[in-house]
């Protein structure tokens, strides 16, 4: 194929007016570069990379057609067109400074493209497959993995901040609820219509993001996760007088959208319930609603010196309470300077006998006092527990077998490493040690949803991860380092407990681990095949710039 004919074939499928396609066929067949990449396109997918010297000309193209009211990057300033639909950001620019939480992630892209609607996202794939442009896809900016949901000058961010629309169906059964939404909206959003959504327990988290690693919920134990409550994965509204519920759409890299739920697609249904950033960009998630409006949730601090009393009585909740009430959950976090303990009941009540255990504790201090309210108010308290001051995050995942030995002899190497940290290394960090639990009624509930292509243990386990923040960019390789040691003390301590799982959950790992890797190989091999499938130019696993794609398990 002539390069004349690429790129007439190209702006073709473009759909734009005469001038503009005229405009973009006489740059695009002058560019020395683009004659170069279209001369090497019988590549195999598998040898073709990313051309970041083709950056400028997708950003110039994606103003050309997103936003008329943009002019190209200048040295020091940052422009917005009048619709927001595209931000240029120049070296060093301060507007992704705003949007993602870790500062270790605010690199300043070439351009960041915020589309409206999902023919915008077409677009978007269509100009970024043609060009081999890299790119990054961020919902709510969260993730402290850089490079997941950011990139450098040399790519395009895809913002899909836009896309935040949240509808309700008549009959309250289904939420509609774009990617770029933050789960405390969605909340406040559905408490007007009484039924809530299994979703973020951290409202500041972005939609997109949680439900494609999966989804861990407040509601998770009675329901599953949040990706094993999706219905469809985008619709179209033909009009705007009724709500629909027929045509769900996903964007592919060629810019092609298709229908992906339980009848059609669904391989590709199946495979974005927990496959992370594989497949293509979800633009609108129908989530089933779920009755719970009214919850009871009360939390209480403690002294470190009660840690040993805190952790006899949450490992006995796990062995019983949490077997036998899926509506009870329980938030513990663990700092060097004390402890505190969220309970939390999807229903009302006065005080369930599930958290019996809890009230045997001494010397605690109560923060929230027993409260019948609703899940939007819950989360609007959760929102104050969590700094938005600017600094560097991360996250890191472990998983082991219930065991209350164990929990006191990782938590006791957590605190001496973090005491270590902060008075003889004078690093200043911050860091939390939580433990989640997974009941087997988790499993069970996503596998009756349809199931999920994670492959979480069956047996009751929990989940540890961290929330550590620290702000010097110097103490970046000694903190991380310690965070991995600690995440690491499950295995050595738990050896020979037999407490270890291989398991790790994606929304909690850092970086350098591999949550995929730890999939069921039949689920991996199905998820390769519906990546090759969707995308067999493999624009999400070469051009994307980085997240836990599949081709990190081999």
């Amino acid at each position: 194929m002539t390069m004349e004919t690429a790129v007439s074939t190209f702006v073709e499928s473009l759909s734009v007016t005469n001038e503009i396609a005229n405009t973009i066929s006489s740059t695009y067949v002058a560019n020395d570069e683009l004659a170069t990449l279209l001369s090497n396109d019988t590549l195999p997918a598998a040898k073709k990379r990313s051309l970041p010297v083709l950056t400028p000309l997708a950003c110039w193209t994606l103003q050309l057609l997103l936003g008329s009211n943009v002019t190209e990057p200048s040295s020091d300033t940052g422009v917005v067109d009048a619709n927001c639909r595209v931000v240029s950001t120049p070296l060093g620019g301060s507007i992704l400074t705003h949007i993602n939480r870790s500062q270790a992630c605010q690199l300043p892209a070439r351009c960041v493209v915020s589309p409206a609607s999902i023919e915008e996202v077409s677009l978007v794939m269509k100009v970024i497959s043609f060009l081999q442009t890299p790119f990054a896809v961020r919902s709510g900016g969260h993730s402290p993995n850089p490079e997941f949901s950011s990139i450098g000058s040399s790519g395009i961010l895809i913002s899909t901040s836009n896309l935040n629309a949240i509808t309700v169906s008549p009959d309250n059964s289904v939420a509609s609820i774009g990617p770029g939404q933050r789960w405390g909206a969605v909340y406040e959003a559905l408490d007007p219509y009484g039924v809530s959504v299994v979703g973020g327990r951290i409202p500041q988290v972005g939609v997109a993001g949680l439900i494609l690693g999966g989804g861990l919920s407040h509601f998770s134990s009675e329901y599953g996760l949040a990706a094993d409550n999706v219905k469809n994965f985008e619709e179209r509204k033909p009009n705007v007088l009724a709500y629909v519920n027929q045509n769900l759409k996903v964007v592919l890299a060629s810019g092609e959208i298709v229908n992906a739920n339980a009848e059609t697609n669904s391989d590709l249904f199946y495979s974005l319930k927990g496959g992370g950033p594989n497949f293509g960009i979800v633009t609108r998630f129908d989530l089933y609603t779920i009755p719970v409006k009214n919850i009871w949730f009360q939390a209480t601090g403690y002294a470190i010196s009660e840690l040993p009393n805190v952790l006899a009585a949450f490992t006995e909740w796990q062995k019983n309470g949490a077997q036998t009430d899926a509506k009870s959950s329980v938030l513990l976090n663990i700092l060097n300077t004390g402890i505190s303990i969220g309970l939390v009941y999807a229903a009302p009540a006065t005080y369930p006998e599930a958290f019996a255990p809890f009230a045997a504790i001494p010397n605690g201090v109560v923060a929230v006092p027993p409260t019948n309210s609703t899940v939007s108010v819950l989360t609007s308290i959760l929102a104050s527990s969590f700094s938005t001051t600017p600094a560097r995050h991360l996250y890191r995942s472990a998983t082991s077998l219930i065991d209350e030995k164990l929990y006191n002899e990782t938590s006791a190497y957590f605190i001496d490493t973090l005491n270590a940290l902060q008075t003889q290394r004078n690093v200043h960090v911050n860091m939390t040690y939580t433990l989640q639990t997974i009941p087997p009624s988790l499993v069970e509930a996503g596998e009756a949803r349809g199931g999920n292509p994670i492959g979480i243990p069956s047996q009751a386990h929990q989940w540890w991860t961290t929330v550590t923040d620290w702000n010097s960019a110097s103490d970046d390789s000694t903190v991380i380092g310690a965070v991995k040691d600690i995440g690491d003390s499950f295995t050595r301590f738990g050896t020979p407990r037999k407490t270890n799982l291989s398991f790790v959950y994606m929304n909690d790992c850092y970086a350098d681990q591999n949550p995929l890797a730890q999939y069921p190989a039949k689920n991996i091999a199905f998820l390769k095949e519906t990546a090759g499938k969707y995308d067999p130019r493999r624009v999400f696993q070469i051009l994307q710039q980085d997240g836990f794609l599949l081709t990190r398990v081999r």
